[in-house]
């Protein structure tokens, strides 16, 4: 019985051109993997499924609205470096969300020179939850969670499609704690969007 490999890591630190490069020359090789830094360390996840496309769809159409109201942009299938310092300094945190949105005032970060990846954490981040990734995501222990608490994310919108429920926390007092649980009949709301 062959079983399909979920998730893999190689210990080696990163600078962000060498991670962006690496993982470039893996995709054209075919792999059907995606991968991240975390804590400075490679990951590979195995591709999302259906379920997880559609949810992570359903959240970009708001976010899309968001932006052509005028409130700034959103993103999905970049590199996002957390802790960029410079195409050429370590980062311990490159990793591909789900979506993310970048407020106007902060669009500067989705055009860094030199590089084809988001320099700074977005003002929103989106994770939707799969087998293969959950346990990064959830908090408070999970390792993307913990990146994007320490990196000064706002919002964080966790999604998980076999509930059909979004949790959203928000940056207080330089933490991200949990504000609502939503379910299907309920109405997402922002700050950042009035």
């Amino acid at each position: 019985m062959v079983t399909a490999i979920t998730e893999r890591t190689t210990r080696q630190r990163y600078s962000l051109s060498a991670f962006l490069e690496l993982a470039t020359e893996l995709e054209l090789a075919g792999s059907q993997e995606w991968f991240e830094l975390m804590g400075g360390e490679l990951v590979a996840h195995a591709s999302p499924d259906d379920p997880h496309m559609l949810a992570a769809m359903a959240v970009l159409r708001y976010l899309s609205d968001a932006r052509v109201a005028g409130y700034g942009r959103e993103g999905c299938d970049r590199v996002v470096a957390l802790d960029y310092r410079g195409p050429d300094q370590p980062v311990a945190y490159a990793v591909k969300p789900d979506a993310f949105f970048v407020t106007r005032e902060r669009l500067a970060i989705l055009h860094v020179p030199d590089i084809p990846a988001v320099g700074g954490a977005p003002d929103i981040v989106v994770e939707v939850l799969s087998p293969s990734t959950a346990r990064h995501d959830r908090p408070p222990r999970g390792r993307k969670f913990r990146a994007y608490d320490q990196t000064g994310v706002r919002f964080y919108w966790l999604v998980d499609p076999r509930l059909r429920m979004l949790t959203t926390y928000e940056r207080r007092d330089a933490r991200l704690v949990e504000v609502a649980v939503l379910g299907p009949n309920d109405t997402l709301r922002c700050p950042l969007f009035p």
